[in-house]
């Protein structure tokens, strides 16, 4: 999370209203049973919307969210960038960088911004634009932006491929079993079925309450892992658990 105490002074600091040109006077909303499907991106404070048959914009913009953002959770990302013939909402600020501020930058900067001091509205949180427009932001020479967008947009690349290459690696397991005997409620190589209590010897332990837990000593496991440790152990062997009740 970024805010403006992350910075540590080597850059000046700007507010984002003497950096960017606000060109919400140009969005335009319209009602989801009015809008019709078309060739062009229709985006909102948190992507996009759907598709529509008309565009506003027609060039590489940021847009940071205005009301409906993730504002209690900037991780997730409160600003974009959009390209391209688009259409925008009245539910994302829409902003173009001004002479000698690179776009890529001001948006890596503000994705993930803490803006809470800035928020307004008690049940629908808003950053109004009055409010965005006092957001702080460090401004290096221009080239230095640059350079430090493109690192940030290769690291991007880089986390894509690795959270790809981490759904692969959990769904392996499941699709080498199916590979080797097939889906259990199909059983398409026609193993011979058995009933559970046939091939195994179900055990029922003494029950351990949350007050009885330690921080060290050996694991106890519940319905959904590991919940905490105790003084003895009940079994030592090889063992498969099933869930019985309380799994979220």
């Amino acid at each position: 999370m970024i805010s403006r105490n992350s910075f540590d002074g080597r850059f000046p600091l700007v507010k984002l209203g003497n950096a960017v040109e606000f060109l919400d006077h140009l969005r335009r909303p319209v009602k989801e049973s009015e809008r019709r499907p078309g060739p062009y991106p229709y985006f909102g404070a948190n992507g996009q919307q759907g598709t529509i048959d008309g565009y506003i914009f027609d060039e590489p913009l940021v847009l940071l969210a205005e009301d409906g953002g993730h504002f209690d959770e900037p991780d997730k990302g409160i600003a974009y960038r959009i390209s391209g013939k688009t259409w925008v909402n009245n539910h994302a600020h829409v902003l173009r960088p001004k002479p000698g501020v690179d776009l890529a930058f001001v948006c890596r900067v503000l994705e993930n911004y803490d803006v809470s001091p800035f928020i307004t509205g008690t049940t629908r949180g808003k950053l109004t634009k009055s409010g965005a427009s006092e957001i702080v932001l460090p401004l290096p020479p221009l080239s230095e932006q640059r350079r430090i967008s493109g690192i940030l947009d290769k690291a991007e690349v880089v986390r894509a491929k690795r959270r790809v290459a981490l759904t692969k690696i959990e769904i392996l397991p499941q699709a080498i079993f199916l590979k080797l005997f097939g889906d259990p409620k199909d059983n398409p190589k026609g193993w011979s079925p058995v009933r559970l209590m046939e091939v195994c010897s179900p055990k029922q332990w003494p029950t351990i309450s949350s007050g009885q837990l330690l921080p060290d000593g050996y694991p106890v496991f519940g319905a959904n892992g590991l919940i905490g440790h105790f003084r003895e152990y009940n079994h030592e062997s090889p063992t498969v658990l099933i869930t019985c009740r309380g799994a979220t």
